[in-house]
């Protein structure tokens, strides 16, 4: 009983590790993006 509590925590706890990391990544990957438009473009536009 008790070691089925522990595998159901572990896997939620993975998963939920992995949706972390892959919104951060998306964060960065997209804040990234933010930040080379304004950077590399918007001087070109004034």
């Amino acid at each position: 009983m008790r070691t089925g509590a522990v595998w159901v925590i572990g896997i939620s706890a993975v998963f939920y590790v992995a949706f972390l990391l892959s919104a951060f990544a998306t964060f960065v990957h997209l804040g990234h993006r933010f930040y080379q438009y304004t950077v590399i473009y918007a001087p070109s536009n004034y």
